[in-house]
């Protein structure tokens, strides 16, 4: 009897502790819990949240341009926030409470939407800020052309220049913004004037071969025994 008595005493035990877990985990999320790879072991719906944004508003992106050092932006100047879309409390409800002894040994992870809103025209001012975007560093590319040295025609080659087409870099910002990428390359994505005219373009490299033939050319003058060549 005493035997029987502290075996059942040991069930209950068993059975209340678990089903006093299971009312702990009633708005909890399981152990071994992730969240677009955030640990929200334990927490509750807003606690996550308040992670997921906390973790989210610390961004920043890097923004590399041609010759000069990278320069960051902070989520905060742009006013880069995170909205909830409810979808953290639709991962929650997939749990069922009583199912709490899983998490110790299987591990979950959800994938919640990220919703960020973003003012534009404060991303529009920070790129301004930028020392690469400033008026005196602005030097327009130059065309390729032409020029007679010696005896010849020459391409003298095209300039890359320092100047930035700013509603083009503004577009590569935001979207890397969208995408939560953590750096963007002004010249890579093509966000710097180029020259019209190229040293290897066709136009000019036919324009150099017809003048150095004139340049090549000469004609020769008989008067009578004398011939004078120019």
């Amino acid at each position: 009897k005493i035997a029987a008595t502290l075996i059942g005493a040991i069930i209950l035990c068993g059975i209340g502790g678990y089903a006093g877990m299971s009312y702990y985990y009633s708005n909890k999320f399981f152990p071994g819990t992730t969240i677009n790879s955030f640990d929200c072991s334990d927490l509750t719906v807003s606690q996550a949240e308040e992670l997921i944004r906390n973790k989210v508003e610390d961004y920043s992106i890097t923004v590399a341009s041609r010759g000069y050092e990278a320069e960051t932006i902070t989520a905060e100047s742009i006013g880069y926030k995170y909205k909830s879309d409810g979808s953290v409390k639709a991962a929650f409800e997939k749990q069922k409470p009583y199912e709490w002894i899983k998490g110790y040994f299987v591990k979950t992870d959800f994938s919640a939407g990220e919703n960020i809103t973003y003012d534009k025209e404060k991303v529009k001012a920070e790129l301004e800020k930028l020392e690469c975007m400033q008026p005196e560093n602005q030097v327009q590319p130059k065309d390729a052309y032409i020029t007679f040295e010696d005896t010849l025609f020459t391409i003298v080659p095209g300039e890359e220049g320092s100047a930035i087409n700013e509603d083009k870099a503004l577009e590569l910002l935001c979207t890397a913004i969208d995408q939560t990428e953590e750096e963007v390359d002004l010249d890579k994505g093509g966000a710097y004037l180029e020259p019209n005219i190229r040293e290897d373009d066709e136009s000019i490299q036919e324009r150099l071969k017809i003048v150095n033939t004139y340049a090549k050319a000469s004609i020769t003058h008989t008067y009578g025994d004398t011939t004078e060549t120019l």
